[in-house]
């Protein structure tokens, strides 16, 4: 499916040219293991998804065990008409599952199983050819855990140079370390973490605590970012850039059913924009709206439809506006 940048009362009407990128996604491709089902996800997995389903060439590059939830993995991927040719196959270790839980509020909570396929994922010369050819390269700290995945992402960020490269922290208990989140932050250009993340790396950054948009101002300036991203729940999306510029756009009042996948769906359409070409303000619109959709879906891999893109883009009720951003 290509689905299209909704137009909104308050958005300029323009004749736009989608080109189709290639979108690399390194990491995680697991199994969530909601209530009641098993749901192909993983936040990198989830994002390529994503992207994808916006026109664009979204890669997921991970690892999978040779094991069944592996080969339906890799056969359900195929059917969403990805490309599957930089799955690797591990025989040594599972496919990675995520045991889920979600409150009555629609928020998850994770067990992420340690020493799986996607831990080991292998430098080739087929990788390191498509990290020089792609467009963007987005990952996060998950896959980082490990060694071995860790130096394979190094080198493949290293191959490209010219790529965006866009960092979704994913801070995930016992995931992740400072040191992966600063060589992380150091080869990235664009920043993405959610409210409770922006916290956390303010404390381990040893920043001093301010507003929330100062904290993103700082980070941004200190890491030479091109832009932060902050996803604020059901209040929304913030974002700011390397020229000042900041951009908010409100809640939506979205019947939730779970919120996996929701960040990533934002992200993917968030990049997306970018290189389409779009301003902070169009980007952060469209993220945040599909972002507020995917929370309406169980699991992150749920289709979006474009009628539905349309209807909650056209939809008057009010919206929910974070205290924080009134005045933007």
């Amino acid at each position: 499916m290509n689905l299209k940048i909704p137009a909104c009362s308050d958005w300029v009407e323009e004749e736009v040219i989608v080109v189709r990128h290639t979108v690399v996604s390194f990491g995680e491709v697991l199994w969530d293991l909601l209530p009641g089902k098993s749901v192909l996800g993983g936040a990198p997995f989830n994002f390529a998804f994503r992207i994808n389903e916006l026109g664009e060439r979204g890669i997921p590059i991970s690892r999978l065990g040779v094991d069944p939830l592996g080969q339906q993995a890799y056969d359900q991927i195929a059917r969403l008409g990805m490309d599957t040719g930089y799955l690797q196959w591990d025989e040594s270790h599972p496919t990675g599952t995520v045991k889920v839980t979600v409150d009555p509020a629609g928020n998850p909570d994770f067990f992420i199983v340690p020493h799986v396929a996607y831990d080991f994922i292998q430098t080739t010369s087929d990788l390191e050819e498509l990290a020089a050819r792609a467009d963007c390269i987005c990952y996060g700290t998950l896959v980082q855990r490990s060694e071995r995945s860790c130096d394979t992402l190094t080198r493949l960020l290293e191959k490209g140079l010219l790529p965006l490269k866009f960092l979704d922290l994913n801070l995930r208990e016992n995931c992740y370390s400072l040191k992966t989140i600063i060589s992380s932050l150091e080869t990235a250009d664009v920043l993405k973490l959610n409210q409770q993340e922006l916290v956390e790396l303010v404390h381990l950054l040893e920043m001093p605590p301010r507003a929330l948009a100062e904290d993103a101002g700082a980070i941004l300036r200190q890491w030479q970012l091109q832009a932060v991203l902050i996803t604020l729940g059901e209040a929304g999306l913030y974002a700011v850039s390397r020229d000042g510029l900041q951009a908010y756009d409100p809640g939506y009042r979205v019947a939730v059913v779970d919120t996996v996948g929701s960040g990533d769906a934002c992200a993917a359409a968030f990049v997306h924009c970018l290189l389409q070409g779009r301003n902070l303000q169009d980007s952060c619109r469209f993220g945040n709206l599909l972002g507020a959709l995917a929370a309406t879906k169980a699991g992150g891999t749920a289709p979006i439809h474009a009628g539905e893109i349309e209807r909650l883009a056209g939809d008057s009720r009010e919206r929910i506006v974070s205290p924080d951003f009134a005045n933007l």
